[in-house]
């Protein structure tokens, strides 16, 4: 495998040496979503927040890709103090 399981490039075709255009994964938002304030625990720090709320750091993309209004880069954006909607984790796993 070329990618973590919980890659954003999932659909997306890739061998070891090329990766084809980019496939959207296609996470649709849903009812069951909720909404968190980042905590200057995670300040900076989305990988240690989807460890916590996924169990696995490699899911930090989730925030920027369902927060794309106010997250443009998935690290530097990730600043405590901001609210942000997350998808349940149950339902996000679905997706893998």
């Amino acid at each position: 495998m070329i990618f973590s399981q919980y890659t954003v490039f999932k659909n997306t075709s890739a061998d070891s040496f090329y990766r084809g255009y980019y496939e959207d994964i296609n996470i649709k938002l849903d009812s069951t979503d909720y909404y968190v304030v980042i905590n200057e625990e995670h300040h900076l720090k989305p990988g240690k927040m989807a460890e916590v709320l996924y169990g696995t750091a490699d899911l930090f993309w989730v925030f920027s890709y369902f927060n794309r209004d106010i997250i443009n880069d998935p690290l530097f954006d990730f600043t405590s103090g901001k609210i942000i909607r997350v998808p349940e984790k149950n339902r996000l796993l679905t997706y893998f």
